[in-house]
């Protein structure tokens, strides 16, 4: 096995865990929570209306997102760099047929 290999393998802990944190709790509850509470705003008919509402509710969604996995990664003890390549386990192999949706939070 060449170095890249065995640093992938090392590194399956990662993408491991990190499913594991977007199916649990303390990621779904504070998301639902937000998708719960700003849901109201996205009226079919006043879609044009709604568009600096709509930026600023993808705003707080992502400002939310950092932070909590900025937490996460900061919990479990691994850099920017290693969470990017545990995303990128889970775009790239069989793990993505049942994973995207996990991962679709994430990317929004």
């Amino acid at each position: 096995l060449d170095t890249s290999s065995r640093m992938a393998e090392g590194d399956n802990w990662v993408f491991d865990s990190l499913v594991g944190f977007l199916r649990g709790p303390v990621w779904n509850v504070p998301i639902l929570t937000f998708i719960e509470h700003k849901s109201l705003v996205f009226e079919p008919e006043q879609d044009e209306q709604n568009e600096e509402e709509y930026k600023k509710i993808h705003d707080d969604y992502k400002n939310l997102v950092d932070f909590m996995l900025g937490s996460y990664m900061e919990d479990i003890g691994i850099t920017p760099q290693q969470f990017e390549e545990a995303c990128g386990q889970g775009t790239g192999n069989v793990k993505k047929q049942f994973q995207h949706g996990l991962f679709e939070q994430v990317w929004a």
